[in-house]
């Protein structure tokens, strides 16, 4: 039987007002009542709690397993997340580029979503959708981290989107597929124009879907399965694997993605028993060709990446289906630039693609022409057109 989860974030974070003082149902919270981990999210104004019962915190279970300094899994079902990153910020209304705020999706799951508005695009003209999930393992992340605040906002300007932001349930709390539900979850309430601004400034018949990491992946699943008429698909360094081992895997050393760190995501992540030719991890599984028709979708991978070939493979199998694809690659850059490393010179020259492939399918193109004959590294992008960036 699996254990039931408890959650403890134990962040550097200037938001958490007072001390971390009780934990009750999985939750925990401070003692000004204010929730600050678990199954629902209160931090940032969605779902406050604040009748929590003052019983004892007990943190000194025996640890399961570990990431060091980032993440911890307790025997007894403690899940403690460690890491700095877990600086959160609010959304913020009076940014006078792009606005943002946050909006509950389903409240008994805990999923919500921070909403940006560019501020300066033309009323008469709605903007396109891009739903949008974050990376982390899946056991990591949320869309109010604050690396994940500034690139989105970033994205939302360079790129004209009106982005839906998405922080679904976390593993090993949830594994796969729950995240994949809170997905396709996500995507329906936002085709069901559930909120002013994309009814205001959404074009429903433009949306787009996307994500990094395990973000990126979620937004693959996703669109198997949506019921919702899609634009395009963007996959940035998307987080895939297999049992094999690639000789490129052999090879880097990404230190923002070491190779133990995605060993121990896919064992928290997937379900009970499953290995890592699971569906949800190598896609490769299932036919290409029983995915979506004429899907536009655009890969990006990091030249410096662990997951840099998984990503070159994937957009291979896709071309070899008929898929219309495009793959870029950023040169010089590592797993997660673009939020790990705010100020590289390659973020302009991807959020420049991104924002053209928005563009050429919001004008209802679908696929494109070949770009490049590029390939790279040892082991080469076999027939497909590769742009380097």
């Amino acid at each position: 039987m699996r254990p039931h989860f408890s959650v403890l974030s134990l962040a550097i974070n200037p938001l958490h007002l007072g001390n971390v003082e009780a934990m009750k149902d999985g939750k925990v919270f401070t003692n000004t009542g204010r929730f600050i981990g678990g199954n629902k999210r209160g931090l940032m104004g969605i779902y406050k709690d604040r009748s929590a019962d003052k019983v004892q915190l007990n943190i000194e279970e025996e640890i399961e397993e570990e990431i060091q300094g980032l993440m911890r899994v307790h025997k007894g079902g403690l899940v403690e997340r460690l890491s700095p990153l877990f600086i959160e910020v609010p959304p913020d209304l009076d940014d006078p580029l792009v606005v943002s705020k946050d909006v509950g999706i389903n409240q008994e799951k805990g999923t919500w979503a921070r909403v940006y508005l560019p501020k300066h695009h033309a009323r008469r003209e709605k903007l396109p959708i891009l739903v949008y999930f974050h990376g982390g393992g899946f056991c990591l992340g949320s869309a109010a981290w604050s690396i994940y605040h500034s690139f989105i906002s970033h994205l939302a300007r360079e790129i004209g989107c009106l982005v839906v932001s998405v922080s679904y349930r976390l593993a090993p709390e949830c594994k796969i597929p729950s995240q994949y539900e809170d997905g396709i979850e996500a995507l329906e309430w936002v085709s069901h124009q559930k909120d002013a601004w994309l009814v205001n400034h959404g074009n429903l018949r433009r949306i787009f879907i996307g994500g990094d990491s395990a973000g990126a992946n979620i937004a693959h699943h996703v669109s198997l399965s949506a019921r919702v008429a899609l634009s395009g698909c963007l996959l940035m360094q998307p987080f895939f694997g297999g049992e094999d081992v690639l000789r490129w895997e052999e090879e880097i050393e990404d230190p923002a993605l070491p190779h133990k760190w995605v060993d121990t995501f896919w064992k928290w992540a997937l379900p009970e028993g499953a290995t890592k030719d699971h569906p949800a991890c190598n896609p490769l599984l299932e036919s290409p060709k029983s995915w979506p028709e004429g899907l536009p979708i655009l890969v990006l991978v990091a030249e410096r990446d662990l997951m840099r070939e998984r990503g070159v493979i994937y957009a291979n199998a896709m071309t070899r289906a008929g898929k219309p694809v495009r793959l870029v690659v950023s040169e010089g850059v590592g797993h997660g630039f673009q939020v790990f490393q705010p100020n590289s010179d390659a973020i302009p020259k991807l959020l420049r693609h991104l924002g053209e492939f928005v563009k050429e399918n919001s004008k209802g193109g679908r696929g494109h022409g070949p770009v490049s004959s590029l390939h790279f590294g040892a082991r080469p992008a076999n027939g497909i057109h590769v742009l380097r960036i």
